[in-house]
């Protein structure tokens, strides 16, 4: 009977074949086996936020989520130049205790640079304030201090962690770190905290992320002195002097909207905002962030075997695939995006649906990018990095400027500044292959095909609902 079914039904026995061979190739990589351990703890992790956001958006104001983009905004270009570019060589030397020294200047970089800008903000409050908040302003620079301090530590810790190849321990991180928001945010919204819900849940989460990390790894073997400090920058000079400008001038092209649509429109209209960042984010945390991850070290172990252009030949084909499997979800959503905002979230979430269907071509890429992007850093091309981080603040202040000039609307410039964007991310994919020895004609082709057959998909089926309804 088995042979006779093997002989009738070729077909099914090629697709068992293919399904066990792929399962069995998952087995011995062990990419794929330290992503899925990662993945599965961010899908734990993300599965309990998206599950709770429904809740956490009908008991916080648009204003609160504003306020807190703010918030994590000014922290996190601060904290973008705190390390002064060092987490990334943790991962580079071979040996580990040279590792744990760098690991130690980086940290104290973020220490240093966090108390300066403490101190600064304290100093200007009688002329200039910072930032506008329905707290007290000092209480707010006080806040992001230990903010940039924590975030900051989690970083570079989660770097030396994955050096160690200790993936059960990131695994861990996500979810414990989710859970802790969680179970003060929820709380602390009920309570009316407002902003200060989402400030004093982050800390706390970060907090006992760090905690968790440092029960498990030691990285503080001991204590450099500032000749030694400035021994290890003297040795990783050139990520100083073109990953920490590069890393500054990126996140603060990601981080300059928030700024200028606070600016221009007030808290409110960022809240929208804020919400359309914080949920199109969850496919980049949920699986973007882990790939990213393993990614890293994957290509650092390729590049000192001097095999690129099998990096780059893997590269491009994780990026098809992921263009591939998007293609139709993506055209779905931004048609029906509004109509699952308000249904999820609640009927003051319709403008964030509007946001999230004008910028879902730009999440899509920034996918893309987050599950790559640190090739070149891999690569040792930061004078690259810089050049292009340079290239990318430009022109997302353009793309911004033209919109609040021309158009003066929030909708009307953030949809310039999407377009801007995508044009932001096609370049970072090309940057990317051409320095891995890939044609740039080949990934070229593969995106403008996801985005101009997700456009024609998406009015297609627009159309076609416009005139049955």
């Amino acid at each position: 009977m088995k042979d006779r079914i093997r002989t009738n039904k070729p077909w099914v026995n090629k697709i068992k074949t293919r399904i066990l061979g792929s399962m069995e190739r998952a087995k011995r990589s062990d990419f794929l086996r330290s992503v899925s351990v990662l993945i599965s703890g961010n899908i734990l992790a993300q599965l309990i936020s998206v599950i709770t956001i429904p809740i956490v958006s009908r008991i916080y104001s648009v204003q609160a989520f504003g306020e807190f983009a703010i918030f994590t905004s000014t922290g996190s270009i601060v904290g973008g130049i705190a390390a002064l570019g060092m987490g990334s060589a943790i991962m580079a030397p071979k040996e580990d205790a040279k590792a744990k020294d760098v690991f130690y200047t980086a940290f104290v970089s973020i220490l240093t640079i966090s108390t300066l800008f403490l101190a600064f903000s304290i100093l200007i409050k009688p002329f200039f304030h910072l930032h506008q908040f329905s707290i007290p302003y000092l209480s707010v620079c006080l806040l992001i201090y230990l903010n940039i301090v924590l975030s900051g530590l989690s970083s570079i810790l989660s770097i030396y962690v994955n050096r160690l190849k200790k993936t059960k321990v990131l695994f861990w991180n996500s979810l414990i770190s989710v859970l802790a928001t969680l179970c003060i945010t929820i709380p602390l919204g009920l309570l009316k905290f407002n902003v200060m819900g989402f400030i004093l849940a982050s800390l706390c989460a970060a907090s006992v992320a760090i905690t968790q990390m440092l029960l498990r790894v030691n990285p503080f073997h001991r204590i450099l002195g500032f000749r030694q400090i400035k021994e290890i920058f003297r040795e990783y000079k050139d990520y100083v002097r073109f990953q920490l400008p590069a890393n500054f001038i990126s996140n603060f092209g990601i981080q300059l909207p928030n700024q200028l649509f606070s600016a221009n429109f007030g808290n409110i209209a960022l809240g929208g905002y804020s919400m359309c960042e914080r949920v199109m984010g969850y496919p980049i945390r949920l699986i973007a962030a882990p790939i990213s991850t393993i990614y890293f070290r994957h290509a650092t172990q390729y590049v000192h075997e001097g095999r690129i252009g099998e990096l780059g030949a893997f590269s491009l084909k994780l990026i098809n695939k992921i263009l591939l499997i998007t293609f139709l979800p993506v055209a779905l959503f931004m048609i029906f995006s509004t109509k699952i905002f308000i249904l999820v979230l609640g009927s003051k979430w319709g403008p964030a649906g509007e946001i999230a269907s004008i910028l879902t071509l730009q999440y899509i890429l920034v996918f893309c990018n987050q599950c790559i992007g640190i090739c070149l850093v891999v690569l040792n091309k930061q004078r690259v990095n810089l050049v292009f981080s340079v290239i990318q603040l430009g022109l997302i202040a353009l793309s911004i400027s033209i919109g609040l000039i021309f158009l003066k609307s929030l909708m009307g410039t953030i949809l310039i500044f999407g377009i801007g964007n995508v044009i932001v991310q096609i370049l970072s994919l090309s940057f990317n292959f051409y320095y891995l020895q890939i044609r740039m004609k080949s990934i070229l082709r593969s995106i403008f095909l996801f985005v101009f057959g997700t456009i024609g998909l998406a009015y297609a089926l627009h159309s076609l609902l416009i005139l049955f309804n």
